[in-house]
C-alpha cells in the first residue's frame, strides 16, 4: 500500500510485520506529507530498497524470514543510500547496537511515541543532506557531530555517541576533544526544558520543593510510579539550580549491563577489556561542573554502588584499566520507582550510598491523584488544533492510569492517528482504556491475600486468564509494556504451568 503526498517532500519506507502499527505509522506520516510506502517482509522490504529511492526506512529488526538485520546488511552492500531507524522491543538493545554497526542512522524502542518517531526521521534526512555535501569541510564536520546512537527509547536522554575527535576550529584535537564533543551534544539536548504543568495541590507542592531545592547542591533522590515523569523533575532541578549553564547527562542503570554500565559511568583507558580501542571519558567527566541525573538507580549492580559512593563522598574515581584517581564537581540527582527502604532492608543497595542520595527525596504523585491535570494533560498532549468528544472526556478521567502520564501520552498519540478528523474519541483508545468500564481494574478474589504483594500477583493471574494467557493482551490490559509484565511475572513467581492450570480451571 502506498500512500501518496506532495513529490517534494521526504519518501518513507515502513517496515513491520505488525500490520496494525504499519498501517497506523503510515496514516501518521501521510498527514505529515511525507510519501509513504509499507512492507511487510524482509524479502519485500529489500527489493523496494534496492529498486527504489527512499530518503528513510524505518526497518522493524524482529521481521519473519530475512531478518531486519539481514536486510539492513544486503542494503548496505549493495550501496543503499537510505537513512536507516531500526525499530526493536524493550529487550533488544544488543541487537539495535549491532544494527548501528552496520551503519542504521538509529534505532526507537516500542512503543514509539509518534512524535518522537517524526523527530527521528527528520534528524535522519538532516544527515543524509549533510553527507551529500560532505565535500566541505563545514559539512564534514556537521556530518560527524549530528551522527548519533541512541542508547535507550526515551526521548531527550543524552545518548551513547559516535563522535570525532575534531575540535569546534576543524582541526584535530587533543585526548580531551571526545570530551569536549559529548559536552557539546549534552549542552544542546538539556537546552530546552519541556513545561511541567499541573494544578492540583500535589503538583503545585512539588513545584515549590523543585524551586527551593534546586538552589541546593545537594543529592537529591526522586521517586515514583513509571511514567510519572521523573527525569522531567529532574530536569527542572536541574535549570533551577547554579549549574543551569553547565550540561545535565542522563543514564540509565536498567539499560545496560553491568560491565557497560561501569565504564559508560566511569570511563576506561584504551585495553583495559576486549573491544577498548580507544580511551573514552566516562559521564562522571562529562557532567564535571554539572548534573549527573542518575535514572533507575535502585538497580544499581552491588558492585559498582562502592564506586558511586565514593564519588559522593569526595568527588574521585578511577577510569576502568587507570591506576591514578581523578577529581570531579558533579551534582547527583537520582531516580527510582522502587521503595528504596525495602531494598536497603533486605540488602539489595548500600545503607551508606542511600543515605548519601538521600539527603532529599521528592515523591511524584500517580496521575489517578492529580484530579483536573488529567484533561489539561490530555489537552496538551493532544495539541490546540484537537477537540474531545464528551465520552472520551469521562473516560480519560475516571480511568485508573497504571501507566501514568507516560500511558495518557501514547492513549492520545494512539487517538490521534486513528482519527478520521480532529476529534479525540474513545473508541479509538487502547482496549482496557476504552471499554464500557475503563476505570474498573480486573476481577480479584480478596479472600486469600493478606498483604500489598499477594493482591499484586493476584491482579496479574487474573488479568492472565481474563485474555487467556495472551501476555500481549494482558500488558495491554494492566496498562503495561510487555518487559514489565515479564518482571511482575518474575517478581511473583508466576510460572507457565500455574497460568495454564488457572486457564483450565477456568
Amino acid at each position: 500500500m502506498t500512500i501518496q503526498t506532495d513529490a517534494k517532500q521526504l519518501s518513507v519506507l515502513v517496515v513491520d510485520d505488525d500490520q496494525e502499527l504499519r498501517d497506523c505509522v503510515a496514516r501518521y506520516l501521510a498527514r505529515k506529507d511525507y510519501s509513504v510506502q509499507e512492507a511487510a517482509s524482509g524479502v519485500e522490504a529489500l527489493d523496494l530498497l534496492l529498486s527504489g529511492h527512499f530518503d528513510v526506512a524505518i526497518l522493524d529488526l524482529g521481521l519473519p524470514g530475512m531478518s531486519g538485520m539481514e536486510v539492513l546488511g544486503r542494503a548496505k552492500e549493495d550501496g543503499c543510500s537510505t537513512e536507516v531507524i531500526v525499530l526493536t522491543g524493550c529487550d533488544d538493545v544488543k541487537s539495535a547496537v549491532s544494527a548501528m554497526q552496520f551503519g542504521a542512522q538509529n534505532y526507537l524502542t516500542k512503543p514509539v511515541p509518534m512524535g518522537e518517531l517524526t523527530e527521528a526521521i527528520q534528524a535522519a534526512h538532516q544527515k543524509s543532506l549533510a553527507k551529500q555535501y560532505s565535500g566541505t569541510s563545514q559539512a564534514a564536520e556537521t556530518s560527524d557531530d549530528d551522527h548519533v546512537m541512541r542508547r535507550s527509547g526515551q526521548s531527550g536522554q543524552p545518548s551513547f555517541q559516535q563522535l570525532s575527535a575534531t575540535d569546534d576550529s576543524g582541526r584535530r584535537g587533543s585526548r580531551s576533544s571526545s570530551k569536549s564533543a559529548r559536552v557539546r551534544k549534552s549542552v544542546r539536548r538539556s537546552e530546552s526544558v519541556p513545561p511541567m504543568l499541573g494544578n492540583s495541590p500535589k503538583m503545585k507542592q512539588l513545584f515549590r520543593t523543585i524551586e527551593r531545592a534546586g538552589r541546593s547542591e545537594y543529592p537529591i533522590l526522586i521517586q515514583g510510579e513509571s511514567g510519572t515523569g521523573k527525569e522531567l523533575v529532574a530536569k527542572a532541578l536541574h535549570a533551577a539550580s547554579a549549574r543551569a549553564d553547565q550540561p545535565m547527562i542522563t543514564i540509565n542503570c536498567a539499560a545496560l549491563p553491568e560491565s557497560l554500565l561501569e565504564s559508560e559511568l566511569f570511563g576506561h583507558e584504551k585495553g583495559s577489556y576486549t573491544g577498548a580501542t580507544t580511551q573514552m571519558p566516562g559521564l562522571f567527566e562529562v557532567a564535571d561542573g554539572g548534573t549527573l541525573f542518575i535514572d533507575e538507580v535502585g538497580e544499581l549492580a552491588p558492585t559498582l554502588q562502592p564506586k558511586l559512593l565514593r564519588v559522593l563522598e569526595d568527588g574521585s574515581f578511577r577510569r576502568v584499566g587507570c591506576p591514578h584517581e581523578r577529581h570531579v564537581d558533579v551534582r547527583i540527582i537520582a531516580a527510582t520507582n522502587r521503595k528504596m527502604d525495602t531494598e536497603v532492608a533486605e540488602g539489595r543497595f548500600r545503607q551508606d550510598l542511600y543515605y548519601r542520595i538521600n539527603v532529599m527525596t521528592l515523591e511524584l504523585p500517580r496521575l489517578q491523584e492529580r484530579g483536573n491535570d488529567i484533561l489539561h494533560l490530555a489537552s496538551y498532549f493532544a495539541g490546540p488544533e484537537w477537540d474531545f468528544e464528551d465520552r472520551a472526556l469521562q473516560v480519560l478521567e475516571h480511568y485508573h492510569w497504571p501507566g501514568n502520564v507516560r500511558q495518557l501520552i501514547n492513549v492520545i498519540d494512539r487517538a490521534k492517528v486513528l482519527a478520521d478528523d480532529y476529534m479525540i474519541r474513545a473508541e479509538n483508545f487502547p482496549a482496557g482504556v476504552g471499554d464500557a468500564s475503563p476505570y474498573r481494574s480486573p476481577r480479584v478474589s480478596f479472600a486469600s491475600v493478606t498483604d500489598l504483594a499477594s493482591v499484586n500477583r493476584a491482579c496479574v493471574m487474573e488479568a492472565l486468564r481474563q485474555q487467556d494467557g495472551n501476555k500481549k493482551e494482558t500488558a495491554k490490559r494492566l496498562g503495561v509494556s510487555r518487559r514489565t509484565l515479564y518482571r511482575l511475572l518474575e517478581k511473583h513467581n508466576i510460572q507457565p504451568d500455574e497460568i495454564r492450570m488457572a486457564l483450565t480451571a477456568s
